[in-house]
C-alpha cells in the first residue's frame, strides 16, 4: 500500500519539525529564574494591596455602621498595611527555604 507509506513518512517529518521547534523554545534556566522572581515579587504586591484593601473595606464598614467616619477607616487601613507586610514577609521567608 503506497499511501501507508506516504502516510509514515509524512508523520516523521511532521514529528522532526516539531522536535526543532521545541528545540528552539527552551527557556533557559537564567530566563527560568527571571520568571520565577517576577512571580514572586507580583505575589508579594498582590498580598501588601488586598491587605490594604481588606483594611479599608473593614474600616468603612465599621465607620458606616458606627457612624465614625475616618476614625475605623485609618484604623483599618493601618492594621491591613501591617498584615500585608506580614504575608509578604512570610512570603519572603518562603523564598530563603
Amino acid at each position: 500500500m503506497p499511501s501507508d507509506h506516504k502516510d509514515d513518512s509524512d508523520l516523521i517529518n511532521l514529528s522532526q519539525k516539531l522536535d526543532q521547534v521545541k528545540s528552539r523554545k527552551k527557556i533557559s534556566p537564567v530566563e527560568r529564574r527571571a520568571f520565577g522572581s517576577a512571580n514572586l515579587g507580583w505575589r508579594m504586591i498582590v498580598e501588601l494591596v488586598i491587605g490594604m484593601l481588606f483594611g479599608i473595606f473593614l474600616g468603612l464598614g465599621l465607620d458606616y455602621l458606627f457612624e465614625t467616619k475616618p476614625l475605623f477607616l485609618i484604623i483599618m487601613a493601618l492594621f491591613g498595611f501591617a498584615g500585608g507586610v506580614k504575608a509578604m514577609m512570610r512570603t519572603a521567608k518562603e523564598l530563603d527555604k
